[in-house]
């Protein structure tokens, strides 16, 4: 984040500088710092008139103006320029018109003339072992990761279920963990049956919903709650550490939206389900 000392400042003295610089060196004046140019002009600045002052104190105030419409000069606590969190908020609403459509179409458009009873759906349920207080770089570690699918016709075809023991746990973080195991899932940390393999789990959920990506494209998955935060965030833990980068990015998943795809899964929001809930 800029600080103050190094932000441009914005006063009639600069405006006649930014003014004088260029034709300076057109005269063949060359200056070896900031300092030196100022040095060499600040007298001569003093010596305008005030009806020549007033030039520059005109040319200060409209640059004022200008730059509290500019967000590429404002920032947030952690120093992100605003324009760059308005473009980030711009992107998750075309994302989420994006899902919205898919859906839609997904419901309604029947042209191929499967009856939409006999359609597989897939649902996503992930509980957490805990997560962290960092704002935009939270962490959210998975405790378990589990799918279904099914049609309306027939129900739950198939599911599987996969609990994650995590690489590390941040220092100071260990007591939530006991916290939400004691009050949702009940899976303490360490259990024997959890997967270290991330890499492998990251395959089997893949190879769930498209084995061996059979399938063009990766069909919606989603669950059903409104912890979309969580939901994005575990994916994106367990994305990073599978090895697979063949597409980078996890996108974060918009309040109140329908579907999203999530790298290389597609997911809308996340529902708390305990390890003694099965499908």
């Amino acid at each position: 984040m800029p600080t103050k000392k190094n932000k441009p400042q914005i006063n009639p003295f600069s405006m006649y500088m930014r003014e004088q610089e260029p034709i300076l060196r057109r005269r063949g004046l060359q200056f070896n710092s900031k300092k030196e140019l100022v040095d060499y002009l600040f007298p001569h600045f003093n010596n305008l008139s005030d009806l020549e002052r007033q030039k520059y104190k005109n040319m200060a105030k409209i640059e004022k103006e200008q730059a509290k419409m500019d967000l590429t000069r404002k920032f947030d606590d952690r120093g992100v320029p605003l324009s760059q969190i308005a473009a980030e908020r711009d992107e998750l609403r075309l994302k989420k018109d994006n899902m919205l459509r898919h859906v839609t179409s997904m419901v309604h458009d029947r042209s191929g003339g499967e009856p939409l009873t006999s359609v597989k759906f897939y649902n996503l349920f992930v509980s957490l072992h805990c997560y962290t207080d960092f704002g935009k770089g939270a962490e959210y570690l998975p405790c378990e990761v589990a799918l279904c699918e099914w049609t309306i016709a027939d129900g739950v075809l198939r599911s599987c279920s996969y609990l994650i023991e995590p690489d590390r746990i941040p220092a100071g973080y260990k007591s939530r963990c006991r916290d939400i195991s004691e009050a949702t899932h009940q899976v303490p940390l360490g259990h024997p049956g959890a997967e270290t393999n991330f890499p492998g789990v990251w395959i089997r959920l893949k190879n769930f919903i498209n084995p061996q990506e059979e399938l063009d494209d990766y069909p919606p998955v989603f669950s059903g709650s409104l912890e979309l935060a969580e939901t994005e965030g575990a994916l994106q833990w367990l994305h990073d550490r599978s090895a697979d980068r063949r597409d980078q990015s996890v996108p974060r998943v918009p309040a109140g939206a329908a579907a999203v795809r999530a790298v290389p899964l597609r997911l809308a929001s996340r529902s708390w389900r305990p390890r003694a809930a099965t499908f």
